[in-house]
């Protein structure tokens, strides 16, 4: 169960440890979401990499205040500069 609350809130891990909430920033997620992307692009190849970010990005996006249009360019996404272009949006 752990694993899917880590999923879109991989600072879950330090909230458990420290025994309260971590409040992570836009600028901070957006880091944390192009370093995912490269990553998963290094390791899987854009195509592969790029789709498997999508369900991950639905989940990063779930608390924002335009999450519903977010989550629909997320899981639309199809190359790394659609990941860049969702990026400068928040």
């Amino acid at each position: 169960m752990i694993g899917q609350g880590a999923m879109g809130n991989p600072w879950i891990f330090k909230e458990i440890k420290k025994k309260k909430d971590f409040k992570v920033s836009k600028k901070e997620l957006a880091r944390i979401i192009n370093l995912q992307a490269k990553n998963s692009i290094k390791y899987q190849g854009e195509e592969v990499g790029v789709k498997e970010l999508r369900k991950h990005l639905a989940k990063y996006f779930s608390n924002f205040p335009n999450a519903i249009e977010l989550r629909k360019q997320g899981v639309l996404v199809s190359s790394y500069k659609d990941v860049k272009h969702i990026l400068k949006q928040i």
